[in-house]
Protein backbone atom coordinates (compact mmCIF):
# COMPACT_ATOMS: atom_id res chain seq x y z
CA UNK A 1 0.00 0.00 0.00
CA UNK A 2 2.93 2.60 0.75
CA UNK A 3 4.54 1.63 -2.23
CA UNK A 4 1.12 2.32 -4.40
CA UNK A 5 1.09 5.86 -2.50
CA UNK A 6 3.87 6.96 -3.42
CA UNK A 7 4.10 5.93 -7.04
CA UNK A 8 0.92 7.97 -7.47
CA UNK A 9 2.48 10.69 -5.35
CA UNK A 10 5.27 10.77 -7.84
CA UNK A 11 3.60 12.71 -10.66
CA UNK A 12 2.55 15.10 -7.93
CA UNK A 13 0.94 16.14 -4.76
CA UNK A 14 -2.58 15.13 -4.20
CA UNK A 15 -5.10 17.74 -4.09
CA UNK A 16 -7.80 16.45 -1.75
CA UNK A 17 -9.29 13.35 -0.49
CA UNK A 18 -11.03 12.36 -4.16
CA UNK A 19 -8.21 13.15 -6.52
CA UNK A 20 -5.96 10.43 -3.58
CA UNK A 21 -8.88 7.87 -4.30
CA UNK A 22 -8.81 8.65 -8.31
CA UNK A 23 -5.14 8.25 -8.48
CA UNK A 24 -3.71 5.51 -6.23
CA UNK A 25 -4.19 1.38 -7.23
CA UNK A 26 -7.15 0.26 -5.37
CA UNK A 27 -6.30 -3.28 -5.87
CA UNK A 28 -3.25 -2.35 -3.30
CA UNK A 29 -5.04 0.53 -1.55
CA UNK A 30 -8.24 -1.45 -0.82
CA UNK A 31 -10.84 0.13 1.32
CA UNK A 32 -9.75 -1.63 4.44
CA UNK A 33 -6.64 -0.44 4.33
CA UNK A 34 -8.13 3.33 3.19
CA UNK A 35 -10.04 3.12 6.48
CA UNK A 36 -7.35 2.16 8.49
CA UNK A 37 -5.49 5.11 7.03
CA UNK A 38 -8.29 7.60 7.43
CA UNK A 39 -8.40 6.32 11.41
CA UNK A 40 -4.78 6.69 12.19
CA UNK A 41 -4.68 10.13 10.85
CA UNK A 42 -2.68 9.60 7.80
CA UNK A 43 -4.94 11.40 5.38
CA UNK A 44 -5.79 14.51 7.49
CA UNK A 45 -3.66 16.13 5.54
CA UNK A 46 -6.84 16.88 3.19
CA UNK A 47 -7.90 18.82 5.55
CA UNK A 48 -11.40 16.97 6.07
CA UNK A 49 -12.64 15.26 9.58
CA UNK A 50 -11.89 11.38 9.70
CA UNK A 51 -15.54 11.29 10.25
CA UNK A 52 -16.15 13.26 6.88
CA UNK A 53 -13.81 10.96 4.88
CA UNK A 54 -14.88 7.37 6.57
CA UNK A 55 -18.14 8.48 5.51
CA UNK A 56 -17.24 9.56 1.93
CA UNK A 57 -15.43 6.89 1.45
CA UNK A 58 -17.96 4.31 -0.29
CA UNK A 59 -18.85 7.21 -2.70
CA UNK A 60 -15.79 8.15 -3.54
CA UNK A 61 -14.17 4.58 -4.18
CA UNK A 62 -17.08 4.19 -6.53
CA UNK A 63 -16.39 7.18 -8.14
CA UNK A 64 -12.97 6.54 -8.68
CA UNK A 65 -13.53 2.80 -9.89
CA UNK A 66 -15.82 4.13 -12.45
CA UNK A 67 -13.53 6.13 -13.90
CA UNK A 68 -10.78 3.76 -13.93
CA UNK A 69 -13.42 1.74 -15.87
CA UNK A 70 -13.94 4.44 -18.32
CA UNK A 71 -10.24 5.03 -18.44
CA UNK A 72 -9.84 1.82 -19.58
CA UNK A 73 -12.11 1.91 -22.38
CA UNK A 74 -10.98 5.50 -23.68
CA UNK A 75 -14.09 7.51 -22.57
CA UNK A 76 -11.88 8.57 -19.87
CA UNK A 77 -8.67 11.74 -19.97
CA UNK A 78 -5.41 9.50 -19.61
CA UNK A 79 -4.19 12.38 -17.76
CA UNK A 80 -5.45 12.51 -13.79
CA UNK A 81 -4.20 16.52 -14.13
CA UNK A 82 -7.20 17.22 -16.71
CA UNK A 83 -9.85 15.44 -14.37
CA UNK A 84 -12.71 17.65 -13.23
CA UNK A 85 -13.58 16.19 -9.97
CA UNK A 86 -17.02 16.01 -8.84
CA UNK A 87 -17.49 17.71 -5.31
CA UNK A 88 -18.57 15.37 -2.44
CA UNK A 89 -20.99 16.25 0.62
CA UNK A 90 -19.26 18.53 3.34
CA UNK A 91 -19.54 17.03 6.20
CA UNK A 92 -17.88 18.95 9.07
CA UNK A 93 -18.67 16.90 12.29
CA UNK A 94 -15.57 14.97 13.60
CA UNK A 95 -15.65 11.82 16.01
CA UNK A 96 -15.78 12.49 19.96
CA UNK A 97 -11.87 13.08 21.45
CA UNK A 98 -11.92 10.15 23.00
CA UNK A 99 -12.66 8.01 20.03
CA UNK A 100 -10.17 9.13 17.79
CA UNK A 101 -7.68 8.42 20.53
CA UNK A 102 -8.82 4.94 20.41
CA UNK A 103 -8.42 4.56 16.52
CA UNK A 104 -4.80 5.39 17.40
CA UNK A 105 -4.00 3.20 19.90
CA UNK A 106 -5.56 0.23 18.12
CA UNK A 107 -4.04 1.05 14.64
CA UNK A 108 -0.50 2.56 15.49
CA UNK A 109 0.00 1.41 19.36
CA UNK A 110 0.32 4.69 20.58
CA UNK A 111 -1.39 8.00 20.88
CA UNK A 112 -0.91 10.58 18.45
CA UNK A 113 -2.49 13.72 18.88
CA UNK A 114 -3.62 13.26 22.51
CA UNK A 115 -4.24 11.31 25.47
CA UNK A 116 -7.43 10.26 27.12
CA UNK A 117 -6.36 11.68 30.28
CA UNK A 118 -5.41 15.10 28.56
CA UNK A 119 -9.27 16.46 29.31
CA UNK A 120 -8.54 15.61 33.33
CA UNK A 121 -4.98 17.09 33.69
CA UNK A 122 -6.17 19.99 35.76
CA UNK A 123 -8.49 17.85 38.09
CA UNK A 124 -5.63 15.49 38.42
CA UNK A 125 -3.29 17.88 39.38
CA UNK A 126 -5.50 19.62 42.16
CA UNK A 127 -5.75 15.54 43.61
CA UNK A 128 -1.52 15.26 43.24
CA UNK A 129 -2.70 12.06 41.46
CA UNK A 130 0.82 10.92 40.87
CA UNK A 131 2.07 9.73 37.53
CA UNK A 132 2.39 5.96 37.51
CA UNK A 133 6.41 6.07 37.24
CA UNK A 134 6.59 7.41 40.77
CA UNK A 135 3.98 4.56 42.29
CA UNK A 136 7.39 2.14 42.87
CA UNK A 137 7.46 2.01 46.26
CA UNK A 138 5.90 5.38 47.66
CA UNK A 139 4.90 4.59 51.22
CA UNK A 140 0.82 5.13 52.38
CA UNK A 141 -1.65 5.71 50.42
CA UNK A 142 -1.95 7.42 46.95
CA UNK A 143 -4.14 8.74 43.92
CA UNK A 144 -3.31 7.22 40.43
CA UNK A 145 -5.27 7.71 37.47
CA UNK A 146 -5.19 6.02 33.62
CA UNK A 147 -6.76 4.27 31.39
CA UNK A 148 -7.72 0.18 32.25
CA UNK A 149 -5.33 -1.29 29.54
CA UNK A 150 -6.12 -5.29 30.18
CA UNK A 151 -8.97 -6.49 32.68
CA UNK A 152 -8.75 -10.01 33.98
CA UNK A 153 -11.53 -11.24 36.93
CA UNK A 154 -11.45 -14.47 38.59
CA UNK A 155 -14.01 -15.94 41.09
CA UNK A 156 -12.40 -16.94 44.47
CA UNK A 157 -14.01 -17.83 48.09
CA UNK A 158 -14.14 -14.50 48.80
CA UNK A 159 -16.08 -13.17 45.74
CA UNK A 160 -15.09 -11.59 42.72
CA UNK A 161 -11.23 -10.68 42.13
CA UNK A 162 -9.92 -8.24 39.65
CA UNK A 163 -6.49 -8.13 37.85
CA UNK A 164 -5.88 -5.20 35.68
CA UNK A 165 -2.99 -3.34 34.11
CA UNK A 166 -3.54 0.84 34.27
CA UNK A 167 -1.28 2.87 31.72
CA UNK A 168 -0.87 6.57 32.08
CA UNK A 169 1.49 8.79 29.75
CA UNK A 170 4.36 7.68 31.76
CA UNK A 171 4.01 3.78 32.18
CA UNK A 172 1.90 1.01 33.34
CA UNK A 173 1.22 -1.06 36.69
CA UNK A 174 -0.26 -4.17 37.55
CA UNK A 175 -3.40 -3.44 39.53
CA UNK A 176 -5.02 -6.21 42.06
CA UNK A 177 -8.89 -4.83 43.01
CA UNK A 178 -10.17 -7.07 45.77
CA UNK A 179 -13.90 -8.42 46.23
CA UNK A 180 -14.89 -5.13 48.20
CA UNK A 181 -13.64 -3.15 46.00
CA UNK A 182 -14.61 -4.38 43.17
CA UNK A 183 -18.46 -4.85 43.80
CA UNK A 184 -18.68 -0.70 43.98
CA UNK A 185 -16.68 -0.82 40.24
CA UNK A 186 -20.02 -2.87 38.03
CA UNK A 187 -19.27 -0.59 35.05
CA UNK A 188 -15.22 -1.30 35.21
CA UNK A 189 -14.13 -2.91 31.83
CA UNK A 190 -10.89 -2.72 29.24
CA UNK A 191 -10.80 0.94 27.71
CA UNK A 192 -12.27 2.43 31.35
CA UNK A 193 -10.18 5.62 32.44
CA UNK A 194 -10.29 5.49 36.51
CA UNK A 195 -8.98 7.04 38.92
CA UNK A 196 -8.28 4.74 42.27
CA UNK A 197 -6.87 5.10 45.67
CA UNK A 198 -3.89 2.81 45.82
CA UNK A 199 -1.16 1.58 48.13
CA UNK A 200 2.38 -0.11 46.67
CA UNK A 201 3.20 -3.56 47.02
CA UNK A 202 5.77 -6.07 46.99
CA UNK A 203 5.40 -9.96 48.00
CA UNK A 204 8.45 -12.44 47.11
CA UNK A 205 9.39 -10.30 43.80
CA UNK A 206 6.22 -9.24 43.04
CA UNK A 207 5.67 -5.36 42.94
CA UNK A 208 2.01 -4.07 41.98
CA UNK A 209 -1.08 -1.97 43.65
CA UNK A 210 -3.68 -2.72 45.73
CA UNK A 211 -6.57 -0.83 44.62
CA UNK A 212 -8.66 0.63 47.97
CA UNK A 213 -11.28 2.17 46.23
CA UNK A 214 -12.01 2.48 42.61
CA UNK A 215 -14.05 4.88 40.37
CA UNK A 216 -14.60 5.92 36.73
CA UNK A 217 -12.86 8.91 36.19
CA UNK A 218 -14.72 10.16 33.02
CA UNK A 219 -18.54 9.62 35.19
CA UNK A 220 -17.37 11.48 37.92
CA UNK A 221 -16.63 14.41 35.97
CA UNK A 222 -20.43 14.36 35.52
CA UNK A 223 -20.82 14.95 39.38
CA UNK A 224 -20.36 18.48 40.36
CA UNK A 225 -20.66 18.12 43.90
CA UNK A 226 -20.66 15.93 46.96
CA UNK A 227 -22.26 17.39 50.43
CA UNK A 228 -21.97 15.55 53.74
CA UNK A 229 -24.94 16.45 55.49
CA UNK A 230 -25.46 16.15 59.58
CA UNK A 231 -27.72 17.76 61.65
CA UNK A 232 -25.95 20.56 63.88
CA UNK A 233 -27.07 18.39 67.16
CA UNK A 234 -24.83 15.34 66.42
CA UNK A 235 -22.27 17.14 65.75
CA UNK A 236 -19.04 16.94 68.42
CA UNK A 237 -15.46 17.49 68.16
CA UNK A 238 -14.85 13.74 68.27
CA UNK A 239 -17.24 13.51 65.42
CA UNK A 240 -15.82 15.92 62.99
CA UNK A 241 -12.25 14.43 63.35
CA UNK A 242 -13.92 11.11 62.79
CA UNK A 243 -15.47 12.52 59.66
CA UNK A 244 -12.14 13.89 58.21
CA UNK A 245 -10.75 10.44 58.42
CA UNK A 246 -13.39 8.88 56.67
CA UNK A 247 -13.16 11.12 53.71
CA UNK A 248 -9.34 11.21 53.83
CA UNK A 249 -9.71 7.33 53.02
CA UNK A 250 -12.13 8.18 50.37
CA UNK A 251 -9.78 10.75 48.34
CA UNK A 252 -11.27 11.70 44.53
CA UNK A 253 -12.04 14.50 42.11
CA UNK A 254 -14.99 15.38 43.22
CA UNK A 255 -15.49 18.62 45.40
CA UNK A 256 -16.61 17.65 48.95
CA UNK A 257 -18.79 19.86 51.38
CA UNK A 258 -20.39 19.64 54.82
CA UNK A 259 -23.91 20.84 55.02
CA UNK A 260 -24.84 21.60 58.69
CA UNK A 261 -28.42 21.68 59.27
CA UNK A 262 -30.60 23.21 62.53
CA UNK A 263 -33.89 21.95 61.22
CA UNK A 264 -34.43 25.63 60.20
CA UNK A 265 -31.70 26.70 58.02
CA UNK A 266 -28.98 24.66 56.83
CA UNK A 267 -25.26 26.01 56.39
CA UNK A 268 -23.20 25.07 53.40
CA UNK A 269 -18.99 24.83 53.50
CA UNK A 270 -17.24 24.36 50.51
CA UNK A 271 -14.20 21.95 51.01
CA UNK A 272 -10.42 23.79 50.07
CA UNK A 273 -10.24 23.15 45.97
CA UNK A 274 -7.29 20.63 47.00
CA UNK A 275 -9.37 18.49 48.78
CA UNK A 276 -12.24 16.26 46.65
CA UNK A 277 -13.98 12.76 47.44
CA UNK A 278 -15.01 9.15 45.41
CA UNK A 279 -18.25 9.42 46.16
CA UNK A 280 -18.53 5.19 46.27
CA UNK A 281 -21.26 3.30 47.76
CA UNK A 282 -19.20 2.47 50.44
CA UNK A 283 -18.52 6.22 51.20
CA UNK A 284 -21.98 6.57 51.97
CA UNK A 285 -22.05 4.02 54.15
CA UNK A 286 -19.30 4.97 56.53
CA UNK A 287 -21.41 8.15 56.46
CA UNK A 288 -24.64 6.74 57.68
CA UNK A 289 -22.68 5.04 60.58
CA UNK A 290 -21.43 8.26 61.70
CA UNK A 291 -25.23 9.54 61.55
CA UNK A 292 -24.66 11.80 58.51
CA UNK A 293 -25.76 11.68 54.80
CA UNK A 294 -24.24 11.66 51.14
CA UNK A 295 -25.78 14.11 48.87
CA UNK A 296 -24.58 14.50 45.13
CA UNK A 297 -25.36 17.39 43.05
Amino acid sequence: AVEAILSARSAGPFRDFLDFLFRVDLEKVNRETLECLIKAGALDCFGLTRKAMMALVEEGLKLAQTFRKEKLSGQASLFEEDLILPKLPEIRDEYPKEELLRFEKELLGLYLSGHPLDQFKEKLQRLEAIPLEEAPGKPGAFLVAGRVKTLKIINTQEGRLAFLTLEDKTGEAEVVVRPKVLETAPWLREDSLVVMRVTWSERNGVSRLLALSLDSLKEETQIGQCWVKFSLASLSEEKILEVVRVLSEHLGPVPVGVVVSDGNREIRVLAGPRYGVLPTPELGEALRRLGGEMILE
